[in-house]
């Protein structure tokens, strides 16, 4: 049998991979697309170095169907054109007409399309085949900003004191790209935006929302105090999704170091949404600490003085917590507690879990016919689903035994 336990973050996890720049632009405003250059390839690198910027090349095909898609699904996104736009001279190439030929030679290109990057003098950076969406080419785009050279050059400047705020932003994105631990050079950042105002400006936004991890970073409780802005900014619906996502971590580190404090914090952030059930997650946040750091005690306890405070009807999280109490104690006020929880979820919803429960309670409390009703209705799902359940086979076996 298996029983999940489910809290307060479900529904934001794969969307919140997106850039942050690349959600907030949708919504912001700003650029139509890439806007790319016109001219010959030595024209784009002559531009380039008078630009200082790097360079992003999109070597196409006329007949190539992903090449149309990136065309028309992800240099017209907005956020796409805000960020190459600022970044890179942006320079399209029919691989096959013109110089294109002459240039394939040089660079390779071997599938449709390849996306290719230049640092400021024209030498490759990087080169990427087939089609990418909005999220992975602004990953891409990012990357392709800095060399090994351009990452060295920047440690290097870091290590020898460098500390203005426009380049500790910057280097918190180089370290992020090598996948190394940005945490305290973000912190250096933030003491250098004093007012509070600051964080209220648009690169701090983006700054603050691309670099939250988790509840014990101030970033968090900077959009949280200025939320409505943030709101306004990012979208209510983002703003929790990352606010959910931070509870998430900050709980498992919280399990691993046994730190109630941090839980506290995980359950504050929730409070600062201004969600109405936020009460009810908070309940929920203990429950699945409790069950992380197996505290049985704590955790009957508060299931028992808090469930029923909410008109619950999760079906699952209703299931999960019966099961939970049943396996934890044999205690019988606890169990029929778990009992009418298992009840309210069979009505909710029938399946072969909660029935499975409702036997296994009642086989605990010794309502032997009750048991088995619930026992062989269980079995009918699993056979009708075609699901494993010899557990429920064995355990009417156990049933049947009672006098």
């Amino acid at each position: 049998m298996k029983h999940l336990l489910w809290i307060v973050v479900c529904c934001y996890a794969t969307t919140l991979n997106l850039w942050a720049q690349g959600a907030a632009a949708v919504k912001h405003g700003g650029s139509q697309g890439i806007e790319f250059f016109h001219g010959t390839w030595e024209q784009v690198k002559q531009e380039a170095k008078k630009q200082n910027k790097a360079i992003f090349v999109d070597a196409y095909a006329s007949w190539c169907g992903p090449c149309k898609r990136m065309a028309n699904e992800v240099f017209t996104d907005p956020a796409v054109g805000s960020f190459y736009n600022k970044n890179f001279i942006n320079f399209k190439v029919d691989m096959q007409t013109g110089e294109g030929p002459a240039l394939d030679a040089i660079w390779g290109v071997d599938a449709f399309p390849t996306l290719i990057f230049f640092d400021s003098k024209g030498e490759m950076v990087s080169k990427t085949k087939g089609y990418q969406n909005s999220m992975t080419f602004l990953t891409l785009g990012k990357r392709g900003l800095y060399s090994p050279a351009k990452m060295a050059e920047m440690e290097q400047k870091y290590i020898s004191g460098e500390r203005k705020p426009e380049f500790l932003m910057e280097y918190v994105e180089v370290l992020k790209l090598q996948n190394k631990d940005a945490t305290a050079v973000v912190n250096e950042y933030i003491t250098t935006q004093n007012d509070s105002s600051d964080w209220l400006k648009e690169e701090n936004m983006v700054f603050a929302y691309t670099n939250t991890q988790n509840v014990e970073s101030p970033l968090l409780w900077k959009m949280l105090q200025n939320l409505p802005a943030y709101s306004e900014r990012f979208g209510e619906t983002w703003i929790a999704g990352k606010t959910n996502i931070a509870v998430a971590y900050s709980l498992k580190a919280a399990s691993e170091r046994g730190d109630d404090a941090l839980v506290g914090r995980c359950k504050e952030a929730i409070k600062a949404l201004g969600r109405t059930d936020a009460d009810m997650l908070g309940m929920r946040i203990d429950l699945e600490y409790y069950r992380l750091t197996k505290r049985w005690n704590d955790f009957l306890r508060t299931a028992a003085t808090e469930m029923d405070k909410y008109d619950i009807r999760d079906a699952e999280f209703l299931n999960s917590i019966a099961w939970i109490v049943f396996e934890n104690t044999d205690q019988t006020a606890y169990l029929e507690k778990a009992l009418n929880w298992a009840k309210l979820s069979v009505t909710f919803n029938s399946t072969y879990n909660n029935n499975d429960t409702m036997a296994a309670i009642l086989y605990k409390l010794k309502r032997k016919q009750e048991a088995l009703v619930y026992a062989q209705k269980a079995v009918e799902i699993a056979q009708s689903q075609g699901k494993y359940h010899q557990n429920t086979l064995d355990l009417i076996k156990k049933i049947e035994q009672l006098p």
